[in-house]
């Protein structure tokens, strides 16, 4: 394998943050310009007016060897100040050409992230990019509920009386989905990576005496970029020309993302639980509390659906467990606590049951 030259932002190299290659059908597309953004926090996206350029900072470019491939290096410095919650930043890999793919990233770790990129299918006119944001405000979508915390509770005389709640606190994040189309902005919806969110403030779950998926709102926005140069049919409600109307243009990428969390506080309830071991069981006596501080995340079935407002974009989420999230179990028997991919200290699931399994 053979990598390209990198080059940084600001001149000086750091930790590769991302490397992959570019295809089209299969087949490997060398000189490729490749960039890598930040985007900026919730209160600078909220701050934006229809039309108005996100202000995105450029963080590293280079071009795909011979053989497709990229690496993006991004000086030590300059990826800490991307941060937009408690070390974790919002990236995005692009190419001028529209293939682009988001993902979270913790600054404080030297990790390299695999992004390859698919140029296949494609708008064919060259995207405004250059070393400016390639996105652009377009309007706020209806607010979107989103898992973010599960515990399961096992159905028995044995555990008639256990309860679960949960808290997602001040500071906590949650990673959700984002969606890319190249086709309208209300069609063609496909997943485009994830980011970050952070709640700011917190809310708190009741109770609840069987399993359940609690569930809160996110703000929910969608932002396009153009193509320069090209003739053809304009997309509903939008320029044909640039502002300075020097040059045609066509809509022709979309995406949706969050851009803060909403508050509220609702459930879901699972008619099934997870599987768990009998070797990740522990016992608890009646009256005893668990009191759950994660620090890995799972991956929910559910997540937005913006049908709504005709987009039809329904993508998973990440949990936002972390050392601020608060999952609490109440034995009211004795009985067992059991995880799904580890015991109760570890894992991500959590399920109550009367016997072990």
């Amino acid at each position: 394998m053979v990598l390209p030259t990198v080059r940084a932002a600001s001149g000086s190299p750091g930790p590769v943050v991302a490397r992959g290659i570019a295809t089209s059908q299969g087949r490997a597309v060398p000189g490729v310009v490749v960039r890598l953004y930040a985007w900026p926090s919730d209160a600078v996206l909220q701050s934006l007016r229809p039309g108005q350029q996100v202000p995105m900072r450029l963080l590293a470019s280079t071009t795909t060897s011979s053989a497709g491939w990229y690496a993006l290096a991004v000086p030590r410095a300059a990826l800490k100040a991307a941060a937009v919650d408690q070390g974790w930043a919002n990236l995005e890999v692009a190419t001028a050409s529209g293939a682009w793919w988001d993902f979270t990233y913790q600054t404080g770790r030297a990790k390299t992230v695999t992004v390859n990129l698919n140029l296949a299918g494609l708008p064919q006119c060259p995207m405004h990019t250059a070393t400016a944001s390639p996105w652009y405000y377009s309007r706020q979508l209806a607010k979107a509920w989103d898992v973010v915390g599960q515990g399961y509770i096992l159905k028995s005389p044995l555990t008639s009386g256990d309860t679960v709640d949960f808290t997602y606190q001040r500071t906590q994040t949650s990673t959700l989905g984002v969606g890319g189309s190249a086709q309208a902005d209300n069609i063609g919806y496909h997943v485009a990576g994830t980011e970050t969110v952070s709640t700011g403030r917190g809310v708190g779950f009741g109770a609840q005496h069987t399993s359940v998926w609690f569930r809160t709102r996110f703000r929910v926005a969608l932002y396009h970029q153009f193509c320069l140069g090209y003739k053809g049919p304009v997309q509903r409600g939008y320029p044909k020309r640039t502002p300075d109307g020097a040059t045609d243009i066509i809509k022709c990428l979309f995406t949706v993302r969050s851009n803060g969390w909403s508050g509220g506080a609702t459930q879901l309830y699972p008619k099934t639980a997870p599987r768990t071991p009998a070797y990740d069981c522990n016992p608890y006596a009646k009256g005893n509390r668990f009191f759950a501080d994660y620090g890995s995340a799972k991956t929910w079935s559910q997540g937005f659906n913006l049908a709504a407002d005709g987009i039809g974009f329904n993508a998973s989420t990440q949990t936002g467990y972390d050392l601020h999230g608060h999952m609490n179990f109440q034995f009211g028997h004795s009985g067992w606590l059991c995880g799904t991919n580890g015991n109760d200290a570890t894992a991500a699931q959590l399920v109550a049951r009367g016997t072990k399994p």
